[in-house]
């Protein structure tokens, strides 16, 4: 069962100059006892996301690229690449980029900000206004941001656990950290983070920060580690609405709902990932078909449509972020609405 924690929470951060440390710390954190939804990471994008770029990768899987990150995607939570105006493009996941990112009006918190060194000025800096809000004061948050936008990586925890925070630090330590902080955190400003990370990306409400990607949670059913999600799916025969072999599924992609097991209906089928061609399994390609267009229970599958239309689809590739602008792309392919709407 999912629960929100509702007393005040830690938050840890980490400053690195080399991307190979901050990559080893997240290694580290991943392998820990660190849940990945309390993992935050802000790095400043080498390249801005270009917003006329309808066919280009992926803003999130470039980003991931460009700042050596790759392996990260395939486990941190909500991320985003965006634009703060007058900061920089960001890549960010975790509690700290969700607030970045999300809904949370820069003035709105500055009114309710009594006791925080922080200004109404500042609702031109949503960086630092970020940071405070996880509890770090004024000089503090205004070096971290400083670094970020000069091209540091920044990578934190938020945890009601002393002893994770405690790791969290050791972690930072052992990986060359040029600074570590430690703060306490509201239980408003943790709850609603913990609540964004495990949602749909929202974009800022009066426009502070642009987001131009996003990736969806979505999670793989087959092979999933928890029995009661875990799906038994790879490897079965796909056919078009002629009848024409068209591959074979390897994976589910799905949205779980909080306490969703496959028994209580709170699992919802998005894309049923199909791969075809290539040899013994080697050079095969992918692609993610809308669920809607597959009927599961038949044996074998078939899909509604013919196999040209999934052939010449746009490409999934299984171990990069699928993104919003991905999901763009096949809804546009295959002529589905797009579910998030």
């Amino acid at each position: 069962m999912t629960q929100t924690n509702a007393g005040p929470q830690l938050t840890v951060v980490g400053l690195f100059e080399d991307v190979i440390d901050a990559n080893h710390a997240l290694a580290d954190l991943k392998d820990g006892p660190a849940p990945p939804e309390g993992v935050s990471l802000i790095v400043r994008e080498q390249v801005p996301p270009d917003a006329d770029a309808a066919n280009a990768a992926s803003a999130v899987a470039t980003a991931l690229s460009e700042a050596a990150l790759d392996q990260a995607g395939e486990w941190l939570m909500h991320l985003v690449s965006l634009v703060v105006p007058n900061e920089g493009a960001f890549l960010v996941a975790g509690p700290l980029g969700a607030i970045l990112a999300g809904s949370e009006s820069v003035s709105r918190w500055n009114e309710s900000a009594e006791g925080k060194a922080i200004t109404p000025n500042d609702e031109t800096r949503p960086l630092l206004t970020a940071l405070a809000r996880f509890g770090y004061g004024e000089d503090e948050a205004d070096y971290l941001s400083q670094r970020i936008i000069a091209g540091s990586v920044l990578i934190g925890l938020t945890t009601p656990d002393s002893q994770q925070a405690s790791e969290a630090r050791r972690i930072f330590a052992d990986q060359n950290a040029v600074h570590i902080g430690t703060n306490w955190t509201d239980p408003e400003t943790a709850a609603r983070a913990e609540t964004l990370v495990r949602g749909p990306v929202e974009a800022d409400s009066d426009d502070k920060v642009v987001v131009f990607d996003s990736v969806s949670l979505l999670v793989g059913l087959c092979g999933h580690e928890n029995p009661e999600i875990a799906a038994t799916c790879g490897g079965a025969t796909v056919v078009d609405r002629n009848g024409e072999e068209t591959g074979i599924i390897e994976d589910l992609l799905a949205e779980i709902q909080p306490d969703g097991t496959a028994e209580n209906d709170m699992v919802v089928f998005r894309y049923v990932v199909i791969a075809f061609g290539g040899l013994l399994g080697l050079g095969r390609s992918f692609v993610a078909v809308p669920a809607v267009y597959v009927a599961l229970e038949a044996d074998p599958a078939v899909l509604d449509m013919d196999r040209r239309s999934v052939h010449s689809a746009p490409l999934y590739h299984p171990n990069k972020p699928f993104s919003r602008h991905e999901e763009e792309l096949v809804c546009a392919h295959f002529g589905c609405p797009r579910y998030w709407l």
